[in-house]
């Protein structure tokens, strides 16, 4: 009597399928953030507008980037790893990680600057400020959303119309990553076997995302017709400055002051 059969696939290797679905889902996580505000510092930022933190940003990586007294940027450092402390460990992981990672390429990369010219301190003053400059950046892209960023922009001067194109195309992003996120899984789960011609699936999945963002374009356009849209964009309300938004200011005021007493202890 003959035993039930049993079919055995040939092993393939799929891990380029399963790359693909972590990074559209690592890359749609960061489009759909609404800020992590797990700490009371986080929460207490979120209450100030996101244009102050933006200029704040700007000023910080400016006179970082600027300094010659590496004093001024060991003070940032330890600033930056204070507020990292009350932060979850996911969080400052998430921060840490590609912060490292650019800090060391920015070192080696100078090193032929301290081997052939003598410039011995190249390397660790550009990674130093690098690492500063990328904490930061880090600290303030995981307490900020999208809709954050481009209110404070468009309250700096940016046009009304490019605000909103600039926030269409981030939801047709989340939407189309969200489609080509499924369908990488589907097609992981269908691929049976030995599989020799793994282009074609990503060529198809490539194929029905440009479809789809073609209709979401169509059905978009169709809606804001409808709607009585003419390509007038209001303007958003300008922000008013809380007690938050003060105390902010003020703290803020004290690092170009601190730039330039440091600078003119050289």
């Amino acid at each position: 009597m003959v035993g039930p059969c049993v079919y055995e696939p040939p092993a393939d290797r799929d891990s380029y399928l399963r790359k693909n679905v972590l990074k559209l889902a690592s890359t749609l996580s960061v489009l759909r953030s609404e800020g992590t505000h797990a700490s009371g510092i986080d929460r207490l930022l979120a209450r100030v507008p996101s244009t102050l933190r933006f200029i704040a940003l700007i000023m910080v990586l400016l006179l970082c980037s600027l300094a010659k007294n590496m004093a001024f940027v060991w003070v940032l450092l330890a600033i930056e790893l204070a507020l990292l402390c009350t932060r979850p460990a996911k969080t400052i992981a998430q921060i840490i990680a590609p912060a490292l990672v650019a800090t060391l390429v920015a070192a080696i990369v100078n090193l032929p600057a301290a081997i052939f010219f003598g410039q011995t301190s190249a390397p660790i003053r550009v990674a130093s400020k690098m690492l500063v400059n990328l904490l930061f950046v880090g600290s303030y892209a995981k307490t900020t959303t999208p809709e954050d960023l481009l209110s404070g922009l468009s309250h700096l001067g940016l046009p009304a119309t490019v605000t909103l194109t600039i926030d269409l195309t981030l939801r047709d992003l989340i939407l189309i990553g969200s489609e080509a996120e499924t369908l990488s899984e589907a097609l992981e789960l269908r691929s049976v076997g030995k599989n020799t011609q793994k282009t074609e699936g990503v060529a198809g999945i490539l194929g029905m995302c440009f479809l789809r963002a073609e209709r979401h374009a169509r059905q978009q356009a169709e809606a804001m017709r409808l709607r009585g849209f003419d390509g007038t964009v209001a303007k958003r309300q300008s922000f008013s400055l809380s007690a938050h938004a003060l105390v902010y200011m003020l703290i803020m005021a004290c690092v170009p002051i601190l730039f330039f007493y440091l600078e003119a202890a050289l």
